[in-house]
């Protein structure tokens, strides 16, 4: 997670919602939300609306504009770049390291 920097499985991501009790929720997740939002490559869709958005580029761990036609494509489209590196920044990516209490 984004406070943490550490996984308890690819389906869990710690997150602390205290920081001075360092209290844990842990969220199960259907599927990886890593995989759900922001592994998936930019896709404009079959519109031709050409609104400015954001997607994340995993290869480099940064997110960069595109344009989306309005309809369609996939979940790795957000309004702004802020918008994309709070989501894609703070997701689990991966079973590193194993929390310990």
């Amino acid at each position: 997670s984004r406070y943490s920097n550490s996984c308890i499985s690819a389906k869990y991501c710690p997150i602390l919602t205290n920081h001075t009790s360092m209290e844990r929720l842990f969220i199960q997740q259907k599927t990886d939300p890593y995989d759900w939002f922001c592994a998936p490559d930019a896709e404009t869709g079959p519109c031709r609306a050409m609104l400015a958005r954001w997607y994340f580029v995993r290869e480099e761990g940064r997110c960069a504009p595109f344009i989306y036609g309005g309809c369609g494509g996939n979940r790795n489209n957000f309004e702004s770049e802020e918008y994309c590196l709070s989501v894609c920044s703070s997701v689990c990516k991966s079973p590193t390291e194993q929390l310990t209490a």
